[in-house]
């Protein structure tokens, strides 16, 4: 478990040293609509 700790913690710190902020590329209409239909396919038996 400790070199599954280490190696995680060694990851972040690469990670973090060139992060980039999250950008959106889709509307919120457009994620909404989509989660939307979604929920509707998932409760059609």
């Amino acid at each position: 478990m400790k070199e599954l700790e280490e190696t995680m913690e060694r990851y972040i710190e690469n990670y973090n040293q060139d992060a980039k902020p999250f950008t959106w590329t889709k509307s919120a209409d457009y994620l909404l609509g989509k989660m939307k239909r979604k929920q509707t396919i998932n409760t059609e038996h």
